[in-house]
């Protein structure tokens, strides 16, 4: 099945969010299930709530079914503090991917999913073939 990079890009976000419900569920046990929430931009709107509604009809390229509920959710950024908090985490992380800026991602690097035997799961960074050896790629090769 040949996707766009956008469907792909989407795919492994929703997907890796599944993953962590269902590993927080099993934890926790009992059955959690979350919501997508963006920043509203109304060029993306109609395209990622198809996407999420053929996820939800028949999974992304890693999961059959999802623990998230509803399409997204779209916000205005300068309504919410909580869409404010996430632009500054990307900001932080397209810092560091683009300027080997580290101040700011340094403070929110810990709180990216993990698995048990410590593997960052929660970011990738893609670089096509060339072998990266930041700690993001470091880190999720332990």
């Amino acid at each position: 099945m040949d996707i766009s990079i956008y469907e792909n890009a989407f795919s492994n976000v929703i997907s890796r969010f599944d993953t962590f419900l269902e590993n927080f569920s099993r934890h926790e046990n009992k059955d959690l299930y979350g919501l997508v929430i963006q920043d509203n931009n109304e060029s993306e709107s109609f395209r990622l709530t198809e996407l999420m509604k053929k996820f939800h009809s028949i999974g992304t390229m890693w999961t059959d079914r999802t623990r998230i509920i509803e399409t997204p959710l779209f916000v205005d950024s300068k309504l919410t503090e909580m869409i404010q908090m996430v632009d500054l985490g990307a900001y932080a992380t397209r810092r560091f991917f683009e300027n080997n800026e580290s101040d700011l991602f340094d403070r929110i690097y810990s709180r990216f999913d993990r698995i048990p035997m410590g593997a960052v799961v929660g970011i990738r960074h893609y670089t096509g073939l060339f072998v990266c050896h930041c700690k993001v790629c470091q880190d999720h090769r332990i």
